[in-house]
């Protein structure tokens, strides 16, 4: 295969700052201003400065899938709606659970399914010097389109130069634990050495440690049975330079978030010893608030508490966006609040980590 090249990081020697509380703030738009309607499971990424994001299509208020695309502007909160110029240019779709990442300076949208049940088999590039959209892999192979026709899977860009998939399930429902490479309009399956291996799942992000040159995934949804699926709990690390899956066992941490599924992974800075999750599904269908902290180097979660008189209502499939490069803020978009008494949300917040 292509070999993709990653090297460990050291540490920064400074005591690393940790969170242990958030406090949260409610946006309030003016009337006048544009800003995407409510909507779950769209596509989502950042520019590695967090100056801009960028979303595409998801599921609104009536159920319908969208493919409609806005950029975010970070300094003054402002959502700028792309159309084509012409009927001429090209388009994606209408695209929920498509994965999306910002890489080697534009925006990508791997797969998603579309209205009528169809998965897409094509990968999308956003120019943004361009402001166009074009096709990354046209003429591929059955083999080749058989790997893009994902939806529910994430992806990651290492290091500003290439992007990994992972899981997700295909347009019969089966779900995978693949990792594979994407390079010049053409994926490569990153294959594993050991025993152990993730079960095959969806929802599930993933995140990159450059320090140990890792992936981490946090919980999804996987299949315990024949003809049963739930949320799952389990903590999974994958070296990339040693290319081996590691199950973080529980009983390292006193701590432990329970099983969810479309939740929210990030850092607070790139070479951060620390990750944290916010929301997603629960066991019981309903989506949550919560958020945790995970150390790398002491295998150890710990709760971050919640502040102050207000929060936003539990949710999955939503966007927790860094608002700025060096900054502890963040920007919640969207999501749903879980399968009973469901609302598709459209309230943006910033939460203050502290």
């Amino acid at each position: 295969m292509e070999q993709y090249r990653v090297t460990r990081r050291n540490s920064p020697k400074q005591e690393e700052w940790l969170a242990s509380g958030v406090e949260w703030k409610l946006i309030n738009f003016d009337q006048q201003q544009a800003i995407p309607s409510p909507r779950f499971d769209f596509a989502v990424a950042s520019t590695p400065d967090h100056s801009l994001s960028f979303l595409y299509g998801g599921v609104n208020n009536s159920w319908g899938i969208m493919n409609d695309f806005w950029i975010l502007n970070h300094q003054n909160l402002q959502w700028t709606k792309i159309v084509k110029d012409s009927s001429d240019d090209l388009w994606p779709p209408a695209l929920r659970d498509a994965a999306g990442v910002f890489c080697l300076g534009e925006f990508y949208l791997f797969g998603g399914k579309s209205n009528g049940g169809t998965v897409s088999s094509d990968v999308w590039k956003f120019s943004l010097a361009l402001r166009k959209w074009s096709i990354v892999n046209r003429g591929k192979d059955e083999e080749q389109a058989k790997i893009a026709s994902k939806f529910g899977h994430s992806a990651t860009c290492i290091g500003g130069s290439f992007i990994i998939i992972f899981g997700g399930s295909d347009k019969n429902n089966n779900l995978y634990n693949q990792l594979y490479l994407f390079s010049n309009g053409t994926f490569t399956e990153i294959e594993p050495k050991g025993q152990d291996r993730i079960s095959p799942r969806m929802y599930t992000p993933i995140i990159f440690n450059p320090i140990d040159s890792s992936l981490y995934a946090f919980g999804g949804y996987v299949k315990i049975s024949a003809n049963e699926s739930a949320n799952n709990d389990e903590l999974w690390q994958f070296d990339l330079l040693a290319k081996q899956w590691k199950q973080i066992e529980k009983q390292h941490s006193a701590i432990w978030p329970p099983a969810r599924s479309g939740h929210n992974l990030f850092k607070t800075s790139q070479f951060s010893n620390n990750f944290y999750i916010f929301g997603g599904e629960l066991l019981n269908g309903l989506g949550t608030n919560d958020m945790y902290s995970f150390n790398i180097l002491t295998s150890q979660w710990s709760a971050i508490s919640m502040d102050g008189n207000t929060a936003p209502s539990g949710r999955l499939g939503s966007a927790f966006i860094q608002k700025s490069y060096s900054s502890e803020e963040y920007i919640l978009f969207g999501g749903v609040s879980g399968w009973t008494n469901t609302k598709i949300l459209g309230d943006e917040w910033i939460a203050s980590l502290h």
